[in-house]
């Protein structure tokens, strides 16, 4: 039942849980559990949709490792970046725990999972996750050191 916070609660741990079994056991699972929780009481947990992100991450990161063509892997991506978009809807303070886990997946080295890695420095990711423009800042001017 979606309706139900006890059982929305108990999918969404089972969810995180399932991040860490070995894949594609993760990320099929993880999928499955987001089916649910994304229709569920806990549909605006920024926490879901940082889960959401992470097993997608999961999935492109095996799928590219097992040949298949990225071109073959937009839905999967999208998916991904869609999920990291709606954390950044459902939580606006980039010192919230689910943007800092989020940050924490993405940036190389900076925390302790690394499930979107496979994206980091692409210009989409950068902007949601990070708040980086890239094409803003480039068109922007550099501002000039002031003289003494």
């Amino acid at each position: 039942d979606p309706t139900n916070p006890n059982v929305a609660t108990e999918a969404k741990a089972a969810m995180l849980d399932a991040l860490y079994l070995k894949p594609p056991s993760s990320f099929e699972l993880a999928n499955q559990l987001a089916q649910y929780l994304t229709s569920s009481s806990l549909a605006d947990d920024p926490m879901v949709w940082v889960y959401v992100a992470a097993a997608r991450g999961q999935e492109y990161s095996y799928r590219c490792k097992a040949g298949v063509p990225k071109e073959n892997l937009l839905d999967v991506r999208k998916s991904a970046l869609d999920a990291a978009k709606r954390v950044s809807v459902l939580e606006k303070n980039l010192n919230s725990p689910a943007r800092v886990y989020l940050r924490g997946m993405y940036v190389p080295n900076s925390g302790p999972d690394n499930d979107l890695t496979v994206f980091y420095g692409e210009e989409e990711f950068d902007k949601v996750i990070l708040g980086v423009d890239r094409k803003q800042s480039a068109a922007e001017p550099a501002a000039e050191e002031p003289k003494p």
